[in-house]
């Protein structure tokens, strides 16, 4: 689980490989944990297979640097915004993932009891684009909500959609919405 506003925030630009990574760390996240570990795991767990050919390695590699590079951008009250950083450290060593949160996101995934955004990891898993899991995930966080209205500027901004999807509604619509 992780706080509404982080499930709201715009992610660094990436693949479904970034969401799946990211959510996988999380759910290593321990209801009383008093704050991050360095988290450990074998690259299978990531269910890319049990080989770690060139072609995995190449995804795993390109998915921690983007978010260890990239920052989420979190709104606040009016018009106030927050940039975190994903990771303090990333890394891969003989076939594990080794990984620890910044200590910024401490109160995004530790003792929430309120307004927090759940769901079983293996549900995303089965979406089949990075948009789609983005998706799944801010729609997820207003899930408490009767409905809810999103301009359709603000999800462009979220989703991080290029220019040719704002400007081609029907392309937006199948790559991202269908």
């Amino acid at each position: 689980k992780m706080d509404n506003a982080l499930a709201r925030a715009q992610w660094p630009d990436g693949g479904q490989y970034d969401l799946d990574l990211v959510m996988h760390i999380a759910s290593k996240i321990r209801i009383d944990d008093e704050g991050f570990t360095t988290y450990c795991f074998p690259v299978s767990e990531l269910g890319y297979g049990d080989r770690l050919d060139g072609k995995i390695y190449q995804r795993v590699r390109a998915a921690l640097e983007r978010l260890s590079r990239g920052s989420i951008k979190v709104d606040g009250e009016k018009d106030n915004f927050y940039f975190y950083s994903l990771f303090s450290m990333a890394g891969y060593e003989d076939g594990e993932i080794i990984v620890r949160f910044d200590p910024g996101l401490k109160s995004f995934f530790l003792h929430l009891t309120k307004n927090f955004t759940s769901f079983e990891l293996f549900e995303m898993r089965l979406l089949p684009s990075g948009y789609s899991k983005r998706l799944f995930i801010l729609l997820k966080s207003y899930a408490s909500l009767p409905s809810i209205r999103i301009e359709l500027a603000e999800l462009h901004a979220k989703l991080l959609t290029p220019e040719s999807f704002r400007s081609d509604f029907a392309q937006f619509r199948r790559r991202v919405l269908d």
